[in-house]
């Protein structure tokens, strides 16, 4: 059976991304250097390609929030650490950083909402 709830939360999980692409691209750059970019675009592209949102782009999606809210960037040992020192925090893609990870918390939290509910009877007259 085809599950409209995953291909709701895909759609919205690509409307996201493609939107505020540009902001992720760039604070996914300032936070984790080109890794962190390249992990973000390939996010993007499997996003774009899925028919489904899978566990594992469940995954890189919780990977770019945690990006996003600067989880790692106090600790020594994770390379992230030192980007946003080197970065310019008047420049407007640093407010963005924190828009975009609000507006993806938002998403992350509808996803696990819907998945709690019980699974909605189609077969059922209204």
């Amino acid at each position: 059976m085809f599950d409209y709830r995953q291909n709701a939360d895909l759609c919205a999980v690509n409307r996201f991304l493609q939107d505020n692409w540009e902001v992720i691209g760039a604070a996914s750059f300032i936070l984790g250097g080109q890794r962190a970019f390249n992990r973000s675009k390939n996010l993007l592209e499997d996003v774009c390609a899925g028919t489904v949102l899978t566990r594992q782009l469940k995954r890189e999606l919780q990977t770019l929030h945690d990006l996003l809210s600067l989880r790692h960037v106090t600790d020594p040992e994770n390379r992230k650490c030192g980007y946003l020192v080197d970065s310019d925090l008047a420049d407007p893609v640093v407010e963005g950083i924190f828009l975009l990870k609000y507006g993806l918390h938002g998403i992350l939290t509808q996803i696990d909402a819907e998945h709690e509910l019980p699974p909605k009877d189609h077969h059922l007259a209204a």
